[in-house]
């Protein structure tokens, strides 16, 4: 048995089922109150057994090749707007609308350098995003990370993450015409969970 780590999907609780994603088929393996099954027949797929099995609760992924095959299958690809979470001073959350983007393995937000989420960002880096559909099949994706800040060289980020909610037009008139610095906050995978409800009636 390889001793590489699982990847795959996982109903979020430590006492539920595992779907491996894999090439090689193996048989199903108990590990405690934990079932792996190992799915050879492709992301979708693993989709639906994890589905099937979470009922109504949450599935959680594991790896990071997992998370991006995911949202290349489509689970990210909407321009919604989505909820950062960031911590004030006294440990309350704040909740703020953000424009983002999915790109190279993580989330980039087009931030004001001196916004007060982006001062939480310098302070405390802990962050959770949330991007969740309004209409079916009601898909959402929730990231709990560490996020970094950094002001990029150009416009390039800024414009390309507008462009996504407003057009190129428009995107490009919005990031030129804002009256501050472009701060470009990074997130990466840490904790990620997906949910729909593909099944629903």
């Amino acid at each position: 048995m390889s001793s590489a780590p699982l990847r795959g999907l996982q109903i979020a609780s430590d006492r539920e089922p595992c779907f491996v994603l894999t090439h090689a088929p193996r048989e199903e393996l108990a590990k405690g109150a934990t079932s792996f099954t190992f799915v050879t027949d492709g992301i979708e797929s693993a989709l639906d057994q994890a589905r099937a099995a979470a009922g109504e609760r949450s599935i959680a992924l594991m790896g990071a090749g997992t998370t991006q095959q995911f949202l290349r299958a489509g689970l990210l690809d909407e321009p919604l707007v989505a909820v950062l979470a960031t911590l004030r001073s006294d440990g309350s959350v704040l909740l703020s609308p953000v424009w983002h983007e999915w790109r190279d393995g993580g989330f980039n937000l087009w931030l004001p350098p001196d916004d007060v989420k982006t001062r939480h960002l310098r302070r405390d880096p802990r962050a959770t995003l949330v991007v969740a559909e309004s209409v079916d099949p009601l898909r959402g994706v929730e990231l709990r990370t560490e996020a970094r800040l950094f002001a990029p060289r150009d416009l390039a980020d800024a414009i390309r993450i507008a462009t996504r909610y407003v057009g190129a037009e428009k995107g490009i008139e919005y990031v030129e015409a804002a009256p501050y610095d472009s701060v470009i906050a990074r997130l990466e995978p840490g904790h990620l969970r997906i949910w729909d409800f593909a099944d629903e009636d």
